[in-house]
């Protein structure tokens, strides 16, 4: 147990205490918040428009899943910078926002479809930059590793809260409107603080 407790010790010391560790963490937390809605109320919204197509969503579901991680495994070499996550973040906020505008049912499977796609590869990507970027040493990997889904844990449970009361008061699409809102001002402040401190450089 003395043990136990000195290891959580090092691995929160390495991982609270510096500030580029704090960024990574709200970062990689970035693609359950986009997802929080999407993943527990697409039923909802493809039943409004037409109840016969669920069970086709949940192959396409399983399906894409699997070409977002073949995808990865092909350009896993092309995908090793940090920077293509925030692409995959704005890339995966103009399918949402198209999924939520557009009416046709057809025309929104497509797109929910390569929005599964891409939060696969930012899924993966956030794995392993999780091990490669936040974990400092082997020692406290699995430590470190679990601090991390705790705190996206902690963050998802505080969220899902909040998007049931939302929902309740304006309705799930604008809900999931609300939560993008939320990422997009995190993507481009960090993109800002980036931005800057390469000017200052």
């Amino acid at each position: 147990l003395k043990g136990s407790f000195v290891t959580v010790k090092n691995s929160l010391k390495e991982t609270l205490y510096v500030k580029s560790s704090i960024f990574l963490m709200i970062l990689f937390v970035i693609p359950s918040i986009l997802d929080l809605g999407p993943s527990n109320q697409w039923q909802a919204v493809f039943e409004k428009l037409d109840a016969d197509i669920i069970g086709y969503v949940w192959i396409g579901i399983s399906v894409s899943g699997m070409l977002g991680s073949v995808i990865y495994e092909k350009l896993s070499n092309r995908l090793s910078k940090l920077r293509i996550l925030y692409f995959f973040v704005i890339v995966n906020l103009g399918m949402l926002l198209m999924f939520i505008f557009i009416q046709n049912v057809y025309a929104k499977f497509i797109l929910f479809m390569l929005f599964i796609v891409f939060f696969t590869l930012m899924s993966i990507q956030v794995s392993v930059f999780m091990h490669k970027y936040l974990v400092k040493s082997d020692e406290n990997r699995t430590t470190t590793v679990s601090i991390f889904y705790t705190f996206e844990s902690i963050i998802v449970a505080i969220l899902l809260s909040v998007n049931g009361v939302l929902t309740d008061r304006i309705g799930i699409e604008n809900t999931w409107l609300v939560f993008m809102a939320l990422v997009g001002v995190i993507i481009l402040s960090f993109m800002f603080v980036k931005f800057k401190k390469s000017r200052i450089k």
